[in-house]
This record gives C-alpha cells, structure tokens and sequence, in this order.
C-alpha cells in the first residue's frame, strides 16, 4: 500500500540553518531529561502490564470482519501478527469490538476484529497522526525547533513550532522526514497522568499548558519518536516504516 502524507507547518518564529541529513544531532540536556522521565514512566507501565497479563493469559477467540474465526493468546497476540498471520496487506489500525486499537495493542478478551488501511477515514488519520510525530521529531532534532503542538486536521498533518532561526526549506524538511520513515524508528506510546505531564514537560510552559488543554479525562496519550517525547490524541503506527510517502504542502507564518 502506498501510503500519502501531506502536511502543514506552522512558523512561530523565523532562522538560517543549513541542509542536514537525519540523526546526526544529540539530544539537548531538556531532551535527554525527558527521555529518561519517558523511559522511568514506561518501565513502570510495563511492569504493571506485565504482572496483570500473566494474571490472565489465556486462549482467545477473535472474529474477523469476512466472518472467519482465529486463535491467540490474551496480553501476548497483538493485531499487527493477527495482520501478518492472515496475510492483510496495508493494515494500520483496527477496531476491536467497535473500539479504535492501535497495530501494537496485545488483545486481552475474545473480541470482533476489523483491520482498517489507509482507504479508511480512521486509517488515514492513525497515518497521518504518525506522520506528525515524524514531523514534530525532524524539526526539534534537525532544525532545533520548539515543537508546541502537533496533529492532524481533516486534510493531513501539521506541526506548530517556534525557531530562533530562518525556517528551513520545505525540501529540506520533507527529505529528512522521508529519511526518517525509512529508518522505521518505532513510535512509542504511554498513557501519562497530569502529574507526569507535569514531570514530562517541567521545562516547556507552552507545551505543558497544550497537552492540559487536550485532556478530555484522567490520562493523556504521550509518544516517543527518535529523540522526541510530544503529545498525541490518538491511535499510531509501530514504527515510521508504514509511511511509504511523504509530502509537504505549506509553511504558515505567525508573528
């Protein structure tokens, strides 16, 4: 499956920086603050996760949407090896029991599946949720940027930033995000409290001040992508490979 992404940037903030290539920047000392805090929350989550599915680890019956019927295991199948065992070409999502699940996700409980692609309107979401991770990760870490949002809108993706600098060249940044997604870098996603938000984001007022704003409950969804810790309202792929193609469109400038 050929897979579109075409997106939006937003400029804050204006700089002159030149052509770069993907990952030859170290992350900043706020960055690798971060990372650490993202990695303490994830072992965390993991260790919870762990004991809870061995708890309940168990043969499950998960209905396809042709009607058909296939087995796994409880915590340890997931719908990306459902996906690859029943040879469904261009899955990047799924819908357990009428819920959107990410590709990752391990199921827990006998459950109705239907694997979305790109063809779907949540599918093309999920891609291009993912896409403005990679944009968010290209831009902090190639271009030095103050990522402050990122997302989709009903067209594609954006991302909103501030620079010190002169804005890079669309070129620029649609070759390194395409680096990126050939480098298939894994998207990882934790569900945070506002507490962790706060530990996440201690050092980016803007940034935290956003994700409160998306909170719709007790949890928000956090991701990781390279070297890049941001915030995301939704479903994403594993990893930036499933982005087969990536296309910017525009750049808007806000003072």
């Amino acid at each position: 499956m050929l897979v579109s992404v075409f997106g939006r940037r937003r400029v804050c903030q204006a700089a002159v920086r030149g052509s770069r290539s993907y990952g030859k920047l170290y992350p900043s000392a706020c960055q690798t603050e971060r990372l650490r805090i993202f990695q303490s929350l994830r072992d965390r989550h993991a260790s919870g996760a762990a004991e809870e599915q061995e708890a309940s680890r168990r043969d499950l019956s998960i209905r396809l949407a042709d009607g058909r019927t296939v087995k796994g295991s409880a915590g340890v199948t997931s719908l990306l090896q459902i996906a690859k065992s029943e040879r469904v070409k261009g899955a990047v999502a799924g819908r357990v029991n009428g819920a959107l699940w990410d590709l990752s996700r391990p199921l827990l409980e006998d459950c109705e599946l239907q694997l979305l692609g790109f063809d779907s309107l949540e599918g093309r979401q999920v891609v291009w949720r993912t896409g403005a991770c990679v944009l968010a990760s290209v831009m902090e870490n190639l271009f030095s940027a103050r990522v402050c949002r990122e997302g989709v809108s009903d067209t594609g993706l954006y991302c909103d930033y501030q620079l010190q600098n002169n804005a890079p060249s669309l070129l620029d940044v649609e070759q390194s995000c395409k680096q990126m997604a050939a480098e298939k870098t894994p998207v990882i996603k934790l569900e945070v409290t506002v507490q962790d938000l706060k530990e996440l984001f201690q050092d980016d007022a803007v940034r935290l001040r956003l994700a409160e704003e998306q909170m719709m409950g007790d949890t928000l969804s956090v991701y990781r992508c390279g070297d890049t810790v941001g915030v995301c309202s939704g479903v994403l792929l594993p990893h930036t490979g499933f982005l087969k193609a990536f296309k910017l469109l525009q750049v808007t400038l806000t003072l």
